[in-house]
């Protein structure tokens, strides 16, 4: 299954100034950068800090997540809802990509559609619910949860919290999507993918 996860672009690694093949360059700093994103998120220190919190990621919680969508629309209003909430990004020019990730689960994956407090666990700002979901679960088979998105208000697109680093692979990512993303204080987000192509999206904040 493919995903896609969108986040802060980080530099070009320092070993590219090895690399004699200019032309090959670009694809490597895209394979390079999402191979490193996915060892940052995993290799992040734990317990989870309080300020770190997710939906199921609670304070304390002694694994690591990492959050990808089936559609680049969906991860993209994700992240931006994120961008939103600290004000200090307000009218700033944030580097992004989007990564194509390739989703390998190795323990049954866990639909929280099916829980009968769907509504509760989803609650757009608050995620008391959701991290008493996630702490009823066996920590060392938990893998991937599937749950709805609700940052898009077109309805559809689907989220993945995957747990376990290697249910995560890296593909060549040539095809890594480089953005501009410009909050607003009106709640609104300029995304520019070229020059020319501009867009204003407007995740739902509560």
């Amino acid at each position: 299954m493919i995903l896609f996860r969108t986040c802060t672009a980080k530099k070009p690694s320092p070993a590219l100034k090895f690399v004699s093949n200019s032309a090959a360059i670009p694809g490597i700093i895209k394979l390079l950068a999402s191979k490193e994103m996915v060892e940052e998120v995993f290799g992040r220190r734990l317990p989870i800090p309080s300020e770190f919190q997710s939906r199921f990621g609670p304070p304390g919680f002694m694994k690591n997540i990492l959050y990808a969508s089936e559609k680049k629309r969906t991860t993209l209003y994700e992240f931006g809802y994120h961008l939103l909430l600290n004000p200090i990004n307000h009218g700033k020019a944030i580097n992004a990509s989007t990564f194509e990730l390739k989703l390998v689960t190795i323990n049954p994956l866990i639909d929280v559609s099916q829980e009968s407090n769907l509504s509760l666990i989803m609650h757009k700002t608050d995620y008391s619910a959701a991290h008493g979901f996630i702490l009823k679960q066996n920590l060392q088979q938990l893998d991937t949860l599937k749950y709805p998105n609700v940052r898009d208000s077109i309805p559809g697109g689907l989220n993945y919290a995957v747990y376990k680093s290697e249910s995560v692979e890296t593909s060549s990512n040539l095809d890594a999507e480089d953005l501009i993303l410009i909050p607003r204080a009106d709640e609104t987000i300029e995304v520019q993918r070229t020059q020319s192509l501009t867009e204003t999206i407007k995740p739902v904040m509560r």
